[in-house]
């Protein structure tokens, strides 16, 4: 059984593809951007069990 957990919501800035950027590097800038975020928002975060 999966126990509680506080979730944070947050929204980046805006993002739109440069001019000579490809499909897959604008989506690697869009999850790169994603999962810095995710980092900041556990960096100091314990786990309960483990």
């Amino acid at each position: 059984m999966p126990l509680p957990t506080k979730l944070r919501t947050t929204f980046l800035p805006a993002m739109r593809p440069g001019p000579a950027e490809t499909d897959e590097d604008y989506a690697e800038r869009v999850r790169a951007a994603m999962q810095a975020e995710l980092d900041r928002q556990t960096h100091r975060r314990r786990p309960i069990i483990g």
